[in-house]
Order: structure tokens, then sequence, then C-alpha cells
């Protein structure tokens, strides 16, 4: 039997209770953004976890952060394993540092944590395909354990994880926050769990150390921080203490800490400019220039929204120096120019038209220049337009593009004008006065012509005045 299907009709969590209810056995391959997760269920119960050919879960790790075993304890029973030719679960048994049930448990926990971040996946899609696995997909270690894990169990347990976590990420929103215990926290009577977890609360500790140091779950050691947070017995550092120890981490050289300090305390002081200023100097002294211009670029939208255009021009000057080819960026910065007009306006407007055709958005880069006010329109901006047209296809258009241009070049400078008549009659090929007229600036006609009218026009001038001259005399 196979099936298929996507979760954005059906959730995972009903796959694997029709895959229990029914007691297959099989493969169940769940594709996401980054690659492919596969279950294995032998008769409706979990019997494997695997990212891929030859990638198995890595059990070892898992033994050593849940503090099952030394890291030094893993490293000899690995070596053992190696010289034994034995399964890893085998060489601790051996060694008397983990008992084969013992290691069958820890091996389906780690399973098991797996599955919950699965279950918790929204968008993605899945085949089943019933049979044997296929191989080298689930490692050996996972085999020879013979786990076999209750699907209902991970679903309710699935479920309850759900309900909390949109609550935890209110509080804990990255594993770089840092939070601190209250002043007299330890009078109160906690759990053990969560002593443990005070204690590293100390306001230098990131949750992702937390998370390290201690042999629990993700998901139950930031459920303990929120239940901590929401009984008022420890907090988030405020943005003005992120802020000295973003000083103290600049002193002591640790520029990549006063970033991550900074971009935490931001989160909190949004329109703190100086804040943000300092972030970008160190930014773009640690080569990160395209975070340092989204940085600029939010200085900029600030100061506009303050009215104070001068320096949300400077800002968005900067960030499209350090970060180019970003549309945004250069939307920006066109918009505040838009009114001032000028040199300034016409290179920025040019730069952001290019940014868009270099992404393929040819009809924007068009209608963006086709509302360029028509005092703001120079020879520079109608003759890109002119090539946006082409590009698109709309020949007539562009060859009348070119003629206006032509007009408006000076009637001495034929070269000039030459050059965007023969742009039109390539464009027109067909027009008969198009050709006339560039055959007539290439072989000097017209030059003569307008020669001609200008001593014909001096000669009329002149008998002009030499009859007023002797219409006088006779007068006299």
């Amino acid at each position: 039997m196979t099936f298929s299907g996507d979760l954005a009709d059906i959730s995972l969590a009903d796959v694997f209770q029709n895959i229990s209810s029914n007691r297959l056995s099989g493969t169940l391959i769940v594709s996401v953004a980054g690659g492919k997760r596969y279950i294995y269920f032998a008769k409706g119960l979990v019997a494997g976890y695997s990212l891929g050919v030859n990638r198995g879960l890595a059990i070892s790790e898992h033994l050593v952060n849940r503090q099952y075993v030394t890291a030094e304890d893993m490293k000899r029973a690995i070596k053992r394993k190696a010289r034994l030719k034995c399964t890893l679960r085998e060489s601790m048994a051996a060694a008397n540092l983990m008992a084969e049930e013992d290691f069958r448990a820890a091996v389906g926990e780690l399973v098991e944590e797996c599955l919950y971040d699965l279950l918790a996946l929204k968008d993605a899609e899945f085949v089943f395909e019933e049979g044997k696995p296929t191989p080298r997909v689930f490692d050996r270690e996972q085999k020879m354990a013979s786990i076999a894990v209750d699907s209902s169990v991970i679903l309710m347990e699935g479920a309850r994880r759900e309900d909390e976590i949109s609550r935890i990420h209110q509080v804990v929103t990255t594993d770089r926050d840092i939070f601190v215990m209250v002043e007299g926290w330890a009078e109160y009577e906690l759990e053990e769990m969560q002593i443990e977890v005070a204690e590293l609360l100390d306001g230098h500790t990131e949750v992702s150390t937390v998370l390290e140091r201690l042999p629990h779950s993700r998901f139950d050691v930031l459920k303990t921080i929120n239940d901590l947070v929401r009984i008022d017995l420890a907090r988030p550092l405020s943005g003005r203490e992120l802020e000295e120890m973003a000083h103290e981490a600049i002193a002591d050289d640790r520029a990549d800490d006063a970033v991550v300090l900074l971009s935490r305390a931001l989160m909190t002081e949004r329109s703190n400019t100086d804040m943000r200023s300092m972030l970008v100097d160190l930014l773009e002294r640690s080569g990160r220039t395209d975070d340092a211009a989204m940085e600029l670029a939010i200085l900029g939208y600030q100061a506009a929204q303050r009215g104070d255009t001068s320096n949300a021009l400077e800002f968005y000057e900067r960030a499209a120096g350090l970060k180019p080819s970003d549309i945004g960026i250069q939307e920006k910065r066109v918009e505040l120019l838009r009114t001032q007009g000028g040199a300034d306006f016409e290179t920025a407007i040019l730069e952001y038209v290019d940014q868009l055709m270099a992404a393929g958005l040819g009809e924007k880069a068009r209608a963006i220049l086709e509302g360029v006010d028509a005092r703001a329109r120079t020879v520079g901006t109608d003759r890109r337009l002119a090539e946006i047209d082409t590009h698109l296809g709309d020949y007539v258009a562009a060859a009348n593009l070119y003629m206006v241009l032509a007009k408006r070049v000076p009637r001495t400078d034929d070269q000039a004008r030459l050059t965007f008549l023969r742009e039109a009659s390539s464009l027109l090929p067909d027009d008969e006065t198009l050709r006339e007229q560039v055959e007539d600036l290439e072989t000097g006609r017209a030059r003569n012509r307008r020669r001609r009218r200008r001593v014909a026009l001096t000669a009329g001038v002149a008998a002009t005045v030499l009859l007023g001259v002797g219409t006088m005399g006779v007068v006299e």
C-alpha cells in the first residue's frame, strides 16, 4: 500500500493515527525545506527515524547531552566499538557504562524528540511506502535497539507541546535571550528542575548555554524558563542592561558578543538610534555589510517617519552603498529624492531600475520611469525607458521615445540627433520618413540645408535693410 498527501490538507497526526490504527509496516517519508525525514513503522509502532541515506541519528551526542555518560567515557566507548566491531550499545554494556535496556530507552527518547518537532510541521508533503525500509536509511544502532514507540503516546504529548509552544515563544524569543532571576527567588519552594534552570539564569548566560548544560529536553527547559518568568521569579534583561553588557564586550574586544547583545536590546528599544548606530559600526567593522545595510535602512525609515528627510537620505545612501542589490533600499531612497529632483534623483532612479531589470522585473522598471514627473524627466531617464521598452518588445513606444529625444537635441548637434534617430529607425525599419532623416544626417544634407537657409536668411535681412535705407533717401 502506498499513499501520499500534503500537510495543508491533512495533519501529520492524522497520518500517524491511520498507520497506527491499521498496524501498517513501512516508511513514511516527509519532505521539508531542509530535506527529507524518514520514519519506519513496524505493525503501527515507530521503529526508526532518519534524515536520509547514511544519515542516522546522533545517538552518542544525545547520550552525552542528557548526561547518561560523560564525554570521555563516550570517546572510549566509540574506540572500543571500532576495535571490537560491535554496536555502541554492546560496547557501553561491556564497559558497564549503560545497560542495554537503558540504551534502548535513551534511543527511543531521542526518536520521540525528533517526532515532536516533526509533528509541529504545517507545510510539507508526505508519502507512505509499505514494506521493508530502504537500505542504509536507518542506522544499525536503531535497528539493533529494536525500539517500538507507541504513536498514541507521541500524539498526546505532541498536542500538549503545541499548545505550550506559542506561549513559550512569547517569553523566550530566541536561543540568544538572556534572563536573570529576581532577588529573593531562593526563598520560594520550587521543583527540582526549576532550581536547576534558575541557577543558570544569572543575567549573563544565554538560553543556548542553559540548554547545553542541562540534561533535559529543549522543550522542558524552555517551558521551565517560561514558567519562572510568568510567576515573576525571572525576567529578561532590559535594553539598558544589554547595552551596558555590549559596552563591556566592546571593551574586551568581543565584537560578536556585542552585536548579539545590541540586537537583543533593540528588540525592546527599536527607536534607540544611538544603540542602532553603534550596531551598524560594529557590523561594518566585522565585514557584515548586508546586516549593516539592513540596520541603516531601519534608521532611514525611522528618520523619514520623524520628518527628518536629510538624515533619512543619508542613512539610505549609506545602506545602498553597502548593499546596492537590495531593491527595497533603492526604492525608499528614490522616493525620498523624488521631491527634490536633480542629478541625485536621476542617478538614484537609474540605479533602482537597473536592479529591477537584473531581478527580471522589467514591467515594474518601466512603470517606475513612466511615473516620473515631466519636470524631473531627463535625457538619461527617457533613454533608459526606451531601452526597457525595447527589452520588453514594445518597439513602437521605444522608437517614439527616441524620436522625442532627437527633437530635444540642439539643432546644431547632428551627431546626437543621428544617434537617437538611428535607434528609432532600427526599431521601425519600414518607416521611410525615419530612414530619410537618418540619411540626411549621415550624408550632411541636413547640415547643408541649414547652411543654405542661414545664407538665404542673411541675404534677406541685408536686402531688407538696404531697401529701408533707399526708401529713406527717396522720402528725404
